[in-house]
Formats: structure tokens, sequence, C-alpha cells
């Protein structure tokens, strides 16, 4: 994967665990940002 690749991906999940827009977000919004914590 390319650099860029790998940016657009870390966006997504920060979208995903940063903005509780569905229910089931609050069961597993813990997992993008683990896995942030993971990469970083």
């Amino acid at each position: 994967m390319t650099l860029s690749t790998i940016i657009i991906i870390l966006l997504i999940l920060l979208l995903i665990g940063a903005i509780p827009a569905w229910p089931c977000s609050l069961s597993w919004g813990a997992y993008p940002s683990g896995i942030l914590g993971v990469v970083l």
C-alpha cells in the first residue's frame, strides 16, 4: 500500500470513531481508536 492509501484509511477510521451517528457505533466505536493507537 502507498502512504496516501494508509492516510486515507486512517482518516476514515478517525471519522468512524469520532462521529457516533448510529447506535451500533457505541458498541464497536472503541475499535477504530484502538487500531489507531496500535498504529501510532
